[in-house]
């Protein structure tokens, strides 16, 4: 049976054709212009060739732009390996705690876990970085997650064709796109995260890392917010791009399961809040 199913593996035709010249030119790496990460773009676009392209070529774009296959070296060959090993990234993780992502800390589902919280204060950040370094440590910190992904995503697939050797014993599409399970701990969020340069941080992050992981979140799960926010989601619209805002989302309150297998890319913060406003969330049906 095929790696991918025929749908997509006609997306990916039509797309690397299109993409071509962009693709030849780009390092040959996997997890930039393989299968997978071509199709968190498809996916991440309901298979939407146009989207797709124009979104690929923007984040082969930035790329070039922010120099990022030399980050991917640094981290896979320069010791660069380790979040603490990041530029700033001892001064922002003592100062804003985060997993970012870590291949022995997974879901049940074996996603790998990332948690961000919010109990630092703004203001003790800029005593430490611009805006300009904390967007560094966080392009390093998406490429590593990204190499993580892929090669969970690469482990999870020999597993399976080990498991199945004869290809008339395996599934059609039994290729592998390992996501993250993203918890988002909100207790400690104040105006100084949604107003002024707490904001502009705030609202820098999330666009950076929606832009440029297509398809890689699996489910956002916010827990510790506070009755003021839940009760008020417009609060945090200054902050958040147009892509965490999916009005056919707002209106809706899923079911965990659900919610757990739907595709979230676009289910950020006031997204979750919107849903879990009087709700207990039971990480433990996730964790």
């Amino acid at each position: 049976m095929s790696r991918w199913t025929k749908e997509e593996t006609t997306a990916l035709i039509e797309l690397r054709s299109a993409l071509a010249k962009e693709i030849a030119e780009a390092a040959p790496f996997p997890d930039v212009v393989g299968d997978r990460r071509l199709l968190r773009f498809l996916r991440g676009n309901q298979m939407r060739l146009d989207a797709s392209i124009k979104q690929y070529r923007d984040f082969l774009q930035w790329r070039r732009e922010y120099d990022v296959d030399k980050i991917r070296q640094e981290i896979v060959y320069g010791g660069k390996n380790s979040p603490m090993k990041f530029p700033y990234g001892e001064a922002i993780i003592a100062t804003a705690p985060q997993i970012v992502c870590s291949s022995s800390a997974v879901d049940k589902l074996g996603q790998p876990i990332v948690v961000e919280k919010y109990t630092f204060n703004p203001e003790q950040v800029f005593k430490q970085i611009n805006i300009k370094q904390y967007l560094l440590f966080l392009t390093y910190s998406l490429e590593y997650r990204n190499l993580i992904m892929e090669q969970l995503s690469h482990i999870k697939e020999q597993e399976y064709l080990a498991q199945y050797p004869d290809p008339k014993d395996r599934k059609d599409g039994y290729g592998v796109i390992v996501r993250n399970c993203t918890i988002r701990d909100l207790k400690g969020v104040s105006l100084s995260h949604v107003t002024g340069r707490g904001a502009e941080l705030v609202k820098a992050a999330l666009q950076l890392g929606l832009r440029k992981n297509v398809f890689s979140l699996i489910v956002c799960v916010v827990t510790s917010a506070k009755a003021t926010y839940l009760s008020n989601p417009s609060t945090f619209f200054n902050i958040l791009p147009n892509q965490c805002i999916p009005n056919s989302e707002l209106s809706r309150i899923p079911g965990q399961r659900s919610f757990r297998q739907r595709t979230v890319c676009l289910l950020h913060l006031v997204v979750c809040c919107k849903t879990y406003v009087g709700r207990k969330v039971n990480t433990a049906t996730l964790l």
